[in-house]
Parts: C-alpha cells; structure tokens; sequence
C-alpha cells in the first residue's frame, strides 16, 4: 500500500498533519528531533562561550558584547526550541515578537562589536554606537508597544506571516547583516598592524562562508522541503560557524590564528564524517538487510567499535599533522641554523665570538623562514646604549638606542617574543605610545626578542622585518622563533661560560667546567612565598656531573622548584645543567604549570646540539595557599606528609625523561596542601650511601625524622635530616650527589621562620 501524500500542516483537534509529498509522519518527527538537537548544542556552546568571555584575564569591551550576542542567541534558540515542541506558543504575540526582533538587535550589536575590534576606545565610536542602540530601543518599543507597523505573526505551521511589520524586521536584519563587514574592511585597509590585517581577512572569509551556506541552507529548505526557517533543522550550522569565528577572533589577539583554526576545524569535520555517517548509515540498514536475530547487537557493537578503532587509526596522523606540523617543519628548519657549540671554542676574544655567532644564526633566518631582515642590538654597558652589531635587510633608521629611552625600555620589559601587534593586546589603540608604533612601522619592524645572561640581565635583542611575500607571522611562526629565542640565549651563555673557563683552565679541564657551571647555576637558597616555607642541602659529590636543583619566584603568592639529575658525564652534563637553567629562567612569566616547563625543556634538549644526553627531572609549582602542581620526568617521587596521619603520600606522575622523544607531553597531578603539611623532593644519592655496616640511610629513616620533627620549621627539617644522613657516611667514597628539598605549609599571617 503507498504512502499518502500529504500536502498541509495543520493543527485540528489535537493532532498535527504535515504536507510535504515525501515527509511521513516519522520522517517529519525525526527532523524535528534532529533540530531540537542542534539548537540544544547550540545553547551549550553558547554558554561555554559566556562563561570563558566572562572569567578571562584582560576582558575588552569586545568581550562584553560578544557576551551579550551569544546571551540573546541563547534566548533565540530556546524559544525555537520551545515553538517547535509545543506550536501553540506561537500565539502568545510576545513570543513571536521576540523571536523575530532577537537577530536584528544580535547583528546591530555585532556591528559595534565589529567597529571596536581589535582594542578601540569606545569613546571614538561612540556616537554611532549610540545611534545603534538606540535603533534596538525603537525597534523594540515599535514592535511590542506602540505596534506602529502592524503585529508580527508565526503560524502554527511556524511560517512567519508576511505583513508589514515582519518585512520591515527583515529588512532591518538583512541590513544589519550587510553592514557587519564593512567596519573591518576599513580596518583592513588602514591598519600597520599585518598580523591584524591577516586576522581580519580570514575571520571575512569564514563570516562569508557562514552567509553563504545560511542563505544555500534556507533556499533550500523553503524550497524543496517546504520548510519555514524555524523548523530547518541545518539552520543552527551557519549561525554556530559566526559564533565560533567571532569568539575566536576576539578571545586572544596573541594567540589567534585563523589559518591554522580553519585547517583544523576543516580536519575534525571530515573526521566527524568519516567516524559517523558511516555508523549512522550501518545503524539504519543493518536491521533491513541482516538476518540475523539472535545476537544482532553484540555483531553491530562489535563492527562499529572496530570501524571506529581503525578509523581513528588511520585519521589521527592527519590530524597531528594539521596541529603541529607546519610548527615542527619550522623548529626543523631553525635547528638547522644553529652553529654548533663546539664551535664556540674557537674563539679568544668576545669581538670575535658575537661577529661569528650573528653571521651563522641570524643570517639563515633569510633562506629558512624567509625573514627578509634581522637586526641585532648589542648592548654597550659603559655607555649604556644598544649598538647594531649584525643585520640584514633594509638599512634602519638608527645605529643605536639610548638604554634609558622608552623603546628599550619597552623591548627590554618583554620578554620572549614580542610580535608588534601585541601592543594592542593589553591596551586601547588610543593609548599606544605612537614613538614605539613609529619606530616598529618606519623601519619594517614585526618582531622584537631579548636575550639575557644567567644573572638575568640584559644581552641584546634581535629586530626582526616582515616574511617574504608580505606574510604575516602566525603562532606556529611565534612559537618556533620562541624556541630559537631560547637555544640562541643557550648559546650565548654557553659562549660566556665556556670563556671564563677558558680563563681559568687548568690541567683537569672536565672537572673545572663542572665545578664552575654547578657553582654558577646552584643557587645558596631556594625562593619562599607567604605561606609557604622552603629549606634544603645539597651535597656535592662529584666533579663530573650530578644534580641541579633551582627555584623561580613566578608571581608574588607562586614558586616553582625544579630538580634534576644531569648524570655524571662530564662536559656533557655541565651543559645539560646550563640548559635547563637557562630555560628556567628565560621564561619565567610563561610558565605558569608544571609540564610546560618539562615540555619546554624536552623539546630544547631533544633538538640541542649542545648535549645528546637525556636527563631526568621533576617540577613542582605551589602557591601561597597550598595549592600545587606537580609533573615528573622519570625522577623521584613527590612526598607529602600531613601530621595526624600515619601514613606518607606519594605523588606519582611517571613520565619518560627529559630529551627522548620529541613530540612527547608531559602530564601533571595537583593537590592542596593543609597547614602544618610538609613536602619533600629528593635525588637518588640520598639513599645510596652506607656506613661501614653497609647499612644505607633508607626512606623509612627519613620518614622517621620527618615524622618526629613535624612540627618544626623546614630549616629544622633539613638540619635533622643531613644529619641522621651524615651519620649512615661510612668511609668508603661517595660518588653521587645528594639534593634534599622540604617545603611547609604555614599561615599567612604568621609566618614561621
């Protein structure tokens, strides 16, 4: 028996009847499932967008309207949602009202939105802005008081009723719409900001698209399927896509980069397909075709998890390879330019040693990344300017800076690198020193990166111009030269090191290189924060290597303590030990979680040509109130003891060390600790000594003297622990260094010292 066909969708007694030729009353049900579906993710999402515009550090006024957008298209959907479940709603003329005025006042607000992009000062515009919102006001009052233009209707069919005042909303938002670009075209045009301009074209190009496939979407409904916009289940893609292109080109200006979003985006979409259509597809067929009765659920199961086991298989690749792999051809390509550190040796004089280092490193920025120029900036400490030592391209302006101007100044309280579009990320456009902006923009300046010493002070800094073919820099770009940043600021320490020991060299060279490096990168005392009271001892046992242990003050409430165990390899570990340092402490406003740290140093020590050597390490960061992170690098284990308890904590974390596989992330653990809890990072040499009974100090000794002490200060601790460890020192020689770290959770207030 056919299918009745079925012309109407009318509501009569109770019971609805549809009227596509095609549409039964199941397909019909599906698709309204299918919408209601999409518009429920569209309010997650766009309540995931509320809450991260909401609690970001640095909110602009952008924030704030984006904020307010996705808060009425919040609104908009679950009034969709509402009409489409129950149709009678749409009698209630506010409920209609509202729907229709919603998208006008949404893409009105998108305009002022759009006119502040990237950091305006809402005072330029805000006459505009005004006469905008005041075109919501009377819209609003014309539509639901005054009703000047007649009423809006919806059927129950939820066809708006052409009439006059529907068409008036119609226009109005398709005005909107249009107008929307054209703020960020002017921009586009008359900004020096090239990373912005870049931004700006390709967040168009996505806000097109969108327009693009909303308008092929809403044809297409209206015209083959016979359905009005509100029940068009594809309707919520094109507005989900201006959702999500429009948080991304506001959330961070440092961090966006929309060619590298579309790629991903385009690469988890095909992902989407290929892991679910077929599914859906074998879902729905499987029960026509199979004859299978018994057991049917156990074979779809079984072939849908094996379909999706191989898929994913063979997919993640290309993924991977969207995310990283333009970063990881780059950080290829910047390894190659790096001079090797034996070749520091050549040098007896440091005129010498910065014309060789500049002509190797900087001069292969050209045929690697294609720089089109670098400037090098030496500082002069006698005279205290920056002189131009070595470049490329273009010649500047200026031969020197005075150390004391405001463009040092600047360029020195920045550290990483600096991309000149980052002047307007923590501040209004009107507020931008125009002397800086003048300064990048009249000598073809994009990036600016510093390097210093191990004592934290200032080196120089390398100028960088534009990328061939009038590029902009993207993160991927940012990322890599961060990384060059950090092994050029190796090598430079490495070279002033490598000089003063030249300088004091003596018959057993191996062991002066150690004994300086450890001297110079060991600090007398670890760094405390309020609340937290930190002691240690190290015990330096060997000539050839062994432990280094460091700490960073990285905010006023926050420390990080970091341990390691370089091996005893001599020269090698000497300047494993000078590289962690100097990641350490050249990135100290970054690292803000324990893994970054450990995935910097892994990537840096991977790549080196310093060292070939790996090295195991652990990292903690606490705060003032006891809050911490921890990651490990195959090192020894976080201990935490809490008095009143019997029982020690170990904070496991196990990870491969630091320097065996390139591509490999380091995961952390966090935790809280109460007043009066004591933790403790320790080496192996701790525990491999023994007495002349050759009975060695063991955890449970250690333990033991924690435990008995709890309540004294760390610098008790420490006391009672070496000497409990002094006392198992038997006469035989001890070849391993010991490192012991213990830190205490104190009040705030009344701080032990």
């Amino acid at each position: 028996m056919s299918q009745p066909e079925i012309f109407n969708l009318k509501l009569e007694n109770g019971r609805i009847t549809f009227f596509h030729k095609t549409k039964t009353f199941r397909q019909v049900k599906k698709l309204k499932s299918i919408l209601i579906f999409n518009y429920v993710i569209l309010i997650s999402i766009s309540i995931y967008f509320i809450i991260s515009h909401l609690i970001k550090k640095n909110k602009t006024i952008t924030d704030i309207l984006f904020v307010l957008i996705v808060f009425l298209a919040a609104m908009e959907f679950s009034l969709i949602i509402a009409i489409n479940i129950y149709p009678y709603l749409t009698g209630i003329y506010y409920i209609s009202a509202v729907i229709t005025v919603i998208p006008a006042a949404v893409f009105i607000i998108m305009i002022c939105l759009t006119l502040l992009f990237p950091a305006e000062n809402i005072g330029r515009f805000k006459l505009l802005i005004f006469f905008l919102l005041v075109i919501i006001i009377i819209n609003i009052i014309s539509v639901f008081i005054l009703k000047t233009a007649g009423t809006i209707e919806i059927d129950q069919s939820l066809s708006v009723t052409r009439n006059r005042a529907a068409l008036i909303q119609a226009g109005l938002i398709l005005l909107s719409v249009i107008i929307v670009p054209f703020p960020l075209i002017i921009k586009m045009r008359y900004t020096s900001f090239r990373r912005i301009r870049t931004t700006i074209t390709y967040f168009l190009s996505g806000l097109i698209v969108s327009y693009i496939l909303f308008i092929a979407l809403y044809t297409a409904g209206l015209n083959y399927y016979s359905m009005p916009i509100l029940t068009n289940p594809l309707i919520p893609l094109p507005v989900l896509l201006i959702l999500v292109f429009t948080s991304h080109l506001i959330f961070n200006l440092k961090k966006n980069d929309f060619q590298k979003f579309y790629k991903l985006i385009g690469g988890y979409t095909l992902a989407f397909i290929i892991f679910f259509i077929p599914v859906y597809f074998f879902i729905e067929l499987y029960d026509s075709y199979s004859q299978i009765q018994k057991g049917g659920v156990y074979i779809k199961s079984s072939v849908i998890f094996l379909y999706l086991v191989v898929s994913y298989r063979l997919i993640n690749p290309y993924i991977d390879k969207l995310r990283t792999g333009k970063l990881q051809d780059l950080l290829h390509a910047i390894n190659k330019t790096l001079m090797p550190v034996n070749e520091l040796k050549k040098f007896s004089d440091m005129d010498t040693f910065w014309a060789y280092i500049t002509n190797d490193n900087f001069q292969n920025l050209k045929y690697t990344l294609g720089i089109q120029s670098a400037y090098f900036m030496l500082i002069n400490r006698k005279e205290n300017i920056f002189q131009f030592t070595y470049g490329y391209g273009p010649e500047l302006d200026f031969q020197s800076i005075d150390g004391s101007s405001e463009i040092a100044s600047y360029l020195i309280s920045h550290e990483g690198v600096f991309e000149k579009s980052f002047l307007i990320s923590n501040t209004s456009i009107k507020k931008i020193n125009r002397e800086l902006l003048d300064f990048f923009d009249n000598n073809g300046i994009e990036i600016s990166m510093v390097f210093k010493n191990m004592s934290d002070n200032i080196i120089g800094f390398l100028l960088l111009g534009k990328i061939e073919g009038n590029k902009s820099y993207t993160s991927d770009h940012l990322a890599a030269l961060e990384i060059f940043r950090i092994k050029i600021q190796n090598l430079l320490i490495t070279g002033l090191i490598l000089d003063e020991v030249t300088a004091e060299q003596v018959a057993e060279h191996d062991k002066i290189v150690v004994s300086t490096v450890k001297k110079r990168i060991i600090p007398e005392e670890l760094s405390s924060i309020p609340g937290i009271r930190i002691s240690s001892f190290n015990i330096n046992n060997s000539s050839y290597g062994g432990d280094y242990f460091d700490s960073v003050k990285i905010a006023s409430d926050k420390t990080a303590l970091f341990i390691a165990d370089t091996s005893y390899s001599g020269i090698d570990s000497a300047l494993a030990g000078m590289e962690l340092f100097s990641i350490l402490h050249s990135r100290t406003l970054v690292f803000n979680s324990p893994e970054k740290i450990l995935n910097t140093m892994n990537q840096v020590i991977k790549t080196s040509r310093m060292t070939s050597s790996f090295t195991k390490g652990s990292c903690l960061i606490i705060a003032s109130d006891g809050n911490y992170s921890f990651a490990n690098a195959a090192h020894n284990h976080l201990l935490i003891y809490e008095p009143g308890k019997e029982n020690f904590i170990e904070i496991e974390t196990d990870d491969i060390a630091l320097g065996i596989e390139m591509e490999h992330r380091y995961s952390f653990t966090t935790g809280k600790l109460k007043e009066g809890a004591i933790g403790i990072l320790y080496s192996d040499g701790l525990f491999s000594t023994a007495d002349d009974n050759d009975e060695n100090f063991s955890i449970d000794k250690l333990q033991e003297k924690i435990v008995k002490h709890s309540r004294e200060t760390p610098a008790v601790l420490a006391r009672e622990v070496y000497s409990a460890y002094a006392s198992s020192e038997g006469v035989k020689e001890q070849l391993k260094d010991v490192t012991f770290i213990v830190f205490k959770k104190v009040k705030i207030d009344n701080e032990q010292h």
